[in-house]
């Protein structure tokens, strides 16, 4: 054999070497690859989409958004219900729909706020205003403003001080503008926003007194509507002229909630002498799911109470009630639910991040008595539950990671 003869043997050899190393890595990368999963083996994520925005970035897990969705079976396919859908890649202050295709979203670390679908398509950035620490925030209907609370850090101990912040949202479209606002006075104790009005309730500490207003968003035409010489509450907005009231929540003391009329000012025990009181009242005021600590067993019961009968039933499954969220009609409620228990005081070791759960999703209708399971497991514990306008999308926190979630329900 010639030397001529022997080099193309070589040459060949090495060429088919390489073609088959590349088809070895071809194929790792593409036959072996496995969707994303996120605490378990029976609930898919998607990953999170592209759209709006070029926003391509690692996910929790891996992968990288496609803009394609991955159902509870673990297959690729298009949006259909049961999906859950994974919103944003950074964590998020707090969330409120817009309308039946729309959300909006405050990020957590810059302060801006973005409207996106609820499948995760056509993201946009309405805002360029950095407000660094924001913690929470308050939307009103339609979410044209917005209530923020974030820490302002001050003094050489770089003391953190919480503030208030009203923002306007409305007319924002085209390139993002800046938040337009006003501030709440200092030392506010709690502070809710009217389910159907722009007005926004708060309480404060002034003349040795707690004192609960009604204002604009504006803090214009400010009524002062109650005072308390005691008291450290929560405050919630749930229907037109309800406000609730309810003690801050401890496994070992007792909890009372009241009923704030807005328009008439009168002032209504509802529920009290409740270890661990915590509850979520129906947009009519008709129905408040609660719950109650059980420091012998170290766990917590969940009740359901109907306020025209003063009925309370125990609730179908056990779960805290600021994981939950009312229907518009009242006559629905959804709920994740953690699907075991561990041993603990609750609500205290919940709020303070000891214990965290796996959740299920849930869906319990009183006009039947149904109840049906949405999404088996999580895979993490949901907080800060809204629905969508025609009720066809939930949408949730996790609140371990910040990061936000939609499922589709119709």
């Amino acid at each position: 054999m010639s030397k001529k003869e022997i080099f193309i043997i070589l040459i060949t050899a090495i060429i088919f070497a390489l073609a088959g190393f590349g088809f070895f890595v071809f194929l790792r990368q593409n036959t072996f690859k496995t969707p994303i999963d996120v605490g378990g083996s029976e609930g898919g994520i998607t990953p999170f989409p592209s759209g709006g925005e070029d926003r391509t970035s690692v996910k929790p897990g891996g992968g990288t958004g496609s803009g394609r969705f991955v159902d509870q079976d673990g297959q690729d396919t298009p949006v259909k219900k049961g999906q859950l859908i994974q919103l944003t890649e950074d964590l998020v202050s707090g969330a409120a729909p817009v309308s039946s295709t729309t959300l909006r979203y405050m990020e957590r670390s810059t302060g801006n706020v973005y409207e996106v679908g609820y499948s995760g398509k056509n993201r946009k950035r309405l805002t360029n205003t950095t407000i660094l620490k924001s913690f929470e925030t308050f939307w009103t209907s339609k979410a044209n403003k917005v209530l923020i609370k974030y820490f302002e850090e001050a003094g050489a101990a770089a003391e953190r001080s919480v503030k208030n912040f009203l923002a306007d949202l409305s007319g924002l479209s085209g390139e993002p503008k800046e938040l337009g606002g006003v501030f709440l006075p200092s030392g506010i104790k709690a502070a809710a926003v009217s389910p159907v009005e722009d007005k926004v309730f708060y309480l404060i500490l002034a003349d040795g007194e707690h004192q609960g207003i009604v204002a604009n968003f504006k803090n214009e035409n400010k009524n002062s509507i109650f005072s308390l010489n005691f008291g450290e509450f929560n405050a919630e907005w749930p229907s037109r002229d309800i406000i609730t009231l309810i003690t801050k929540p401890a496994a070992m003391a007792d909890g009372y909630l009241y009923f704030l009329n807005q328009r008439t000012e009168k002032f209504e025990r509802i529920l009290g002498g409740i270890k661990g009181l915590t509850a979520r009242v129906s947009p009519d005021a008709s129905k408040i799911i609660y719950s109650a600590s059980d420091s012998r067993s170290g766990n917590f019961n969940t009740r359901i109470l109907d306020t025209a009968s003063n009925s309370s039933p125990e609730f179908d499954f056990n779960t805290l009630p600021e994981k939950c969220v009312w229907g518009a009609s009242s006559k629905t409620i959804y709920c994740a639910a953690p699907k075991s228990l561990p041993k603990a005081d609750y609500p205290d070791e919940w709020y303070s991040g000891e214990v965290s759960f796996n959740d299920s999703l849930w869906k319990k209708d009183f006009t039947d008595g149904s109840t049906a399971l949405l999404y088996k497991d999580l895979g993490f514990d949901a907080i800060n539950l809204s629905l969508s306008e025609n009720g066809e999308y939930l949408i949730f926190v996790d609140k371990a990671t910040g990061i936000l979630w939609s499922l589709i329900l119709k």
